[in-house]
């Protein structure tokens, strides 16, 4: 384009556009990098395949359809706080879900499958798990919990299955002995 071709006012026009450009790139950042990891650092650890956009939507609370838990009554009884043993999944006391918990390092490996029709019917969503408290009444009754009472938000994949690595932590194992499991509502 030749200065000839364009018109008093267009170029009047063009030239406020540049500097209207210009006073933009020189605004400051509203955030430093180092503050911005801060924040970032100050948050739950995101889990599995969750999007920052996900972890942004559900800080102020996830949206929970109990479906349902598994019962681990042996686990339950004693001072400790055991995991599953990885070779042996837990199955939901409907037969939906089965959980499989691995330990590496300090770091435990929540595997989680549906089964059946469940298969069908949770493909491509989120599920979650959280401690049986007070807040479970009974299945199918939605609440809204803090993100920090969920143990693990996991995405299922079209066969009904995912995976999600999380902090091996005495909470989370206390969670472990006796998780609910339940539909997270995006």
């Amino acid at each position: 384009m030749n200065k000839q071709d364009l018109s008093r006012d267009e170029q009047l026009a063009l030239w406020k556009l540049v500097l209207q450009r210009l006073e933009l790139m020189s605004v400051p950042a509203p955030l430093s990098q180092e503050a911005a990891r801060e924040i970032l650092a100050s948050w739950l650890p995101r889990w599995g395949h969750e999007t920052l956009g996900e972890r942004i939507r559900w800080a102020e609370g996830v949206g929970f359809e109990p479906l349902t838990e598994i019962v681990r009554l042996a686990a339950d009884s004693g001072p400790e706080l055991p995991l599953p043993d990885p070779g042996r999944p837990l199955e939901t006391v409907d037969g939906c879900f089965r959980l499989t918990v691995t330990a590496e390092a300090d770091q435990l490996l929540l595997q989680v499958e549906a089964l059946g029709f469940a298969m069908d019917e949770f493909a491509n969503r989120h599920i979650g798990i959280a401690r049986r408290g007070e807040w479970y009444t009974s299945a199918a009754t939605p609440v809204t919990l803090a993100a920090e009472a969920l143990v693990a938000i996991i995405a299922l994949n079209a066969d009904g299955e995912g995976e999600c690595w999380i902090a091996d932590r005495p909470e989370v194992r206390a969670a472990l002995l006796r998780p609910v499991i339940g539909l997270v509502k995006d």
